[in-house]
Parts: structure tokens; C-alpha cells; sequence
């Protein structure tokens, strides 16, 4: 197992992912509201909120479309 592909989640795992989660599905209900989804610190080029959002709403069962920016090994 690579190690390296175990960091940046959660610190506080739970209560992250929930609020996360929370603030994702908020900001899906009502298009316009801007919510703070933070709390992972996702491998370079993802920004804080695509990082907190693939840890949120993905597992590794979930195909995902990476732009070539962002189709590194470490993502």
C-alpha cells in the first residue's frame, strides 16, 4: 500500500465528513448559495473544495472524470 495515497483527509474524520457532506448537498438544493465545504487537503492541482468533495461523495466504486490537469497519480 502507498502511503501517500492516504493523506489529506479529514483530521477530524466524522464531523468533517458530515459537514462536508451537509454543505455539498445544501449548495446542490439551491444553486446560487455558496456554502464553505473544507476540511481535506487534497494532492495539487485540487483546491480545497474539489478535494473535500471527491472525499465526500466518492469511494473506490465511484468512476470519476479527471480533465488531464488533473489525472495525476497522486489525485
Amino acid at each position: 500500500m502507498q502511503t501517500h495515497a492516504l493523506e489529506g483527509g479529514f483530521t477530524d474524520a466524522p464531523i468533517d465528513a458530515a459537514c462536508a457532506f451537509r454543505g455539498l448537498m445544501t449548495a446542490m438544493a439551491r444553486p446560487g448559495t455558496i456554502c464553505d465545504v473544507s476540511g481535506a487537503t487534497p494532492p495539487a492541482p485540487l483546491g480545497a473544495a474539489a478535494g473535500t468533495a471527491i472525499l465526500t461523495l466518492c469511494d473506490p466504486d465511484t468512476p470519476i472524470y479527471l480533465g488531464t490537469a488533473c489525472d495525476t497519480q497522486d489525485v
